[in-house]
């Protein structure tokens, strides 16, 4: 098993002028080889897994439901108010009306 130390000499600058590839542990905070899952240090996943990206993806969908939910309970809403307005009288020139101006 290679230990920690064994990593080093990936995390040293080449003699070009290329950056360190490497990543940074979120918890220990010590540089890692990009190539890594895991911190070589402290074995803390160093990259979002299949996982955190399904339960991401889980909560937005719910937020997303609750959205369409509440919509429609506005639009079931907006029903009722147009159904009582549509039986008031002179409401069929009154939408006329707004309709020619917003024509012109």
């Amino acid at each position: 098993k290679l230990r920690p130390q064994d990593y080093l000499e990936t995390l040293i600058k080449s003699k070009s002028d290329k950056g360190r590839d490497v990543l940074v542990c979120p918890q220990c905070g010590k540089e890692n080889p990009k190539d890594k899952n895991f911190c070589v240090w402290c074995s803390v996943p160093l990259k979002d897994s299949l996982m955190t990206d399904t339960v991401k993806r889980f909560h937005a969908d719910q937020e997303a439901q609750k959205e369409f939910e509440a919509l429609k309970e506005k639009m079931v809403e907006m029903e009722k108010v147009m159904k009582v307005m549509v039986q008031l009288p002179g409401f069929k020139k009154l939408v006329e009306k707004a309709a020619d101006l917003s024509s012109e």
